[in-house]
C-alpha cells in the first residue's frame, strides 16, 4: 500500500506538467464586405486542466487586417446559469480595458469600450488591434466560490469571434501565439500551461467576383452573364416600364457593374404591365395591348384613368362604358376594350352584364373603398402606367 502512494505521489508533478491547452482556430465563412473578402473567424479552446487566463497575439500577413469588431465573448464574472438565469460561463475579465472602464463598486458589464482587444496605451500593443494586422487578446475568469466550481469556466468552448479583412491583397496566413509579456496561458494555479501555441492556418480568400454589366443587355444575355459569375450570382428581378427601350431589356441594376459580388443583383427589366403568365395576358395581347387595362383601377371600372371627386369608377366612365355594352368584336368602338372588366368574352360581346355587375359595386366610391388591381390574391399585373404613357413598351 505505502508503494503505492509512493508512485501516486511521484507521478502527480508528472501530471501536472503535462497539462495541456489546446487553440484552435476556425473559418466560419467568407463574404463580401465593402468590395473586400472577409473571413469570418472563430476562435476555441480545449484544455485538460482549469485555465485562469489568455494573453494571446494573432496574426495576419501578406496585407491583409483584423476586422472592425470582435464578437461572441462574455463580459464579466463566470456564472453558471443556473445561479443567475441569463448570466454564462467564460472569460469575461479584461485586464487592461478593466482598468480604464470598469468601476470595481459598479462595475458596467455593457460597456462597449470594455472588451477582449488591449488597448494601444498598452505595453506591447503598439500599431495593434482591431484593422491592423496584428491584435492582442487578453481574457481572464472570475467566479464565486460559494457554489463550490459550478461557476467555473468549462475546459473547452468559444472565446470569441472576429474577421480578418483580405484588403484586396489575396490570401494570407493566420498565426495566433502566446504573448508572453502578459502572460501567455495561465492555469488555476497561476502557473503557465503547455500549449499548441503557436499555430498558423491558410486563409484562402474565394476567387474574386465581380458583378457583370447588365444594363442594355436582354434579360436573358443578363441571365447567362450572372450565371457565369464564381460564385454564381442569382437574380432578383424587378420589373418595370420603360421610357421607350426594347422589351425584356435590362434599363438599371444594383449593385453596379465592376463591384464585388454580394451573392444576389436586383435587375430593372422593361416588361408589359400584364404578366405574360397570367390568364388575362392572352386576350390584352389580342385587343392590340390596351393601355388601360394597366390602370390602377381599371379592373374595377375606371375606364378613363381619371378620379372625378373622390371616385375614380363615375358617370365618366359610365358613358364610355355604354358605348361598348354587348356591342359585337366587330362593332367596338376606339378604346372599347376598356369597358371589358373581367377580361372576359361572353357570348359575342366583350363589355356584358358581367362587367356591368363588376362596374355597379364600385360606381361612385370612395378610392379608400376601392381596391387596385393585382391586390392578391391577384397576380395579374406587374405594375401600372398613367394616362397618356409610354405604356405598354413595344416589343
Amino acid at each position: 500500500m505505502r508503494r503505492i502512494l509512493l508512485i501516486a505521489v511521484m507521478l502527480l508533478p508528472l501530471s501536472q506538467a503535462m497539462a495541456a491547452v489546446t487553440i484552435t482556430a476556425v473559418i466560419e465563412s467568407y463574404e463580401v464586405v465593402d468590395g473586400n473578402q472577409q473571413a469570418h473567424m472563430r476562435l476555441d479552446y480545449s484544455s485538460d486542466a482549469d485555465v485562469r487566463a489568455f494573453a494571446l497575439d494573432i496574426n495576419s500577413d501578406n496585407g491583409t487586417n483584423m476586422g472592425d469588431t470582435i464578437t461572441n465573448f462574455l463580459r464579466g464574472e463566470s456564472i453558471d446559469p443556473s445561479i443567475v438565469p441569463g448570466k454564462a460561463k467564460g472569460y469575461g475579465i479584461f485586464p487592461g480595458r478593466f482598468r480604464d472602464f470598469i468601476n470595481p463598486s459598479v462595475p458596467d458589464w455593457d460597456d462597449l469600450n470594455y472588451m477582449p482587444v488591449t488597448p494601444w496605451a498598452a505595453p506591447g500593443a503598439e500599431n495593434t488591434g482591431l484593422g491592423w494586422p496584428k491584435m492582442v487578446v487578453e481574457m481572464g475568469t472570475l467566479w464565486a466560490t460559494g457554489s463550490g466550481d459550478i461557476n467555473k469556466p468549462a475546459t473547452s468552448g468559444t472565446l470569441f469571434k472576429f474577421d480578418v479583412n483580405s484588403e484586396g491583397a489575396g490570401d494570407c496566413n493566420l498565426t495566433v501565439a502566446l504573448n508572453a509579456l502578459r502572460g501567455g496561458v495561465v492555469g488555476g494555479d497561476a502557473n503557465p500551461l503547455a500549449t499548441n501555441l503557436p499555430v498558423t492556418i491558410p486563409i484562402d480568400f474565394p476567387s474574386a467576383c465581380t458583378v457583370p454589366d447588365c444594363v442594355g443587355q436582354t434579360r436573358a444575355a443578363c441571365l447567362a452573364l450572372l450565371a457565369g459569375c464564381t460564385p454564381a450570382q442569382t437574380p432578383v428581378d424587378n420589373n418595370v416600364a420603360g421610357t421607350g427601350q426594347a422589351l425584356r431589356q435590362v434599363i438599371a441594376q444594383n449593385p453596379a457593374a465592376g463591384v464585388a459580388c454580394t451573392g444576389s443583383v436586383t435587375i430593372n427589366v422593361v416588361s408589359y404591365p400584364i404578366v405574360q403568365t397570367s390568364p388575362i395576358y392572352v386576350n390584352w395581347q389580342a385587343h392590340n395591348r390596351p393601355q388601360c387595362w394597366a390602370y390602377p383601377r381599371n379592373c374595377r371600372g375606371d375606364i378613363d384613368g381619371v378620379q372625378t371627386g373622390q371616385a375614380w369608377v363615375s358617370s365618366a366612365d359610365l358613358n364610355l362604358f355604354k358605348t361598348a355594352f354587348n356591342k359585337a368584336e366587330s362593332a367596338m368602338p376606339a378604346n372599347g376594350y376598356c369597358g371589358d372588366i373581367d377580361r372576359v368574352l361572353t357570348g359575342q360581346a366583350w363589355v356584358s352584364s358581367a362587367d356591368l355587375n363588376l362596374f355597379k359595386t364600385a360606381f361612385n366610391d370612395a378610392e379608400s373603398l376601392v381596391p387596385t388591381c393585382g391586390t392578391p390574391p391577384d397576380t395579374n399585373y406587374w405594375f401600372w402606367c398613367a394616362p397618356g404613357g409610354v405604356c405598354p413598351n413595344s416589343p
